[in-house]
């Protein structure tokens, strides 16, 4: 466990329970928060350092990411504010530190969402159902993932045509980096693009 990660967990002990509920729209339960991801929901337990999801896909995914998927939850319960969002959307590249999402292993697999779902809505619009997400208007087709209550994630496909490929693009409210740091909502992104790419 990396000296970040340890610190969180002791800020976060340290935390009053109701203050962090309020502002991360999460429940406190036996020393534990319950918070929504990814439609799902996941117990992060200060006392005992774990984060447990009640869905075993929901496991597995936050698990591929190891760390990143830790300091997400963690920042995100030490750090949202109890603010509305803004209603408008967002390349995460405009946002403050956005330079993040455009140096090498940083880049989002947007090209390989663009080719999976293709002229296919439908099959879009079932990958987000299964992460609790919602069909939304942009583009040809676009769906909504919210990764935490707070942080909503859109995903907008233009399909391909005789001239031009499929593409696919990424996009966040405004306000979301006032819930994370650059880094952490890279992170975020990243865990929401690749759940749309599994099967």
């Amino acid at each position: 466990m990396s000296s970040g990660v340890s610190q969180a967990w002791e800020r976060l002990a340290d935390c009053d329970p109701q203050d962090v509920c309020a502002r991360a729209q999460a429940q406190h339960d036996q020393g534990g928060y319950l918070l929504t991801v990814l439609g799902g929901q996941v117990r992060v337990g200060p006392k005992d350092r774990s984060i447990a999801a009640r869905q075993q896909r929901l496991q597995a995914h936050l698990q591929r990411f190891g760390e990143l998927s830790q300091l997400a939850l963690l920042h995100y319960l030490l750090g949202a504010l109890d603010a509305p969002l803004s209603g408008e959307l967002a390349r995460p590249r405009a946002l403050r530190g956005g330079l993040i999402y455009e140096r090498g292993s940083h880049v989002l697999p947007l090209g390989a969402i663009a080719q999976a779902y293709d002229g296919r809505a439908e099959a879009l619009h079932a990958a987000a159902a299964a992460w609790g997400g919602e069909a939304c208007e942009l583009g040809d087709v676009a769906v909504r993932l919210w990764f935490f209550p707070r942080v909503p994630i859109t995903v907008a496909l233009w399909h391909g045509d005789e001239e031009f490929g499929p593409r696919a693009d990424l996009l966040t409210d405004r306000r979301c980096d006032l819930q994370l740091p650059p880094d952490v909502l890279w992170s975020v992104t990243l865990i929401c693009a690749t759940a749309l790419l599994l099967r």
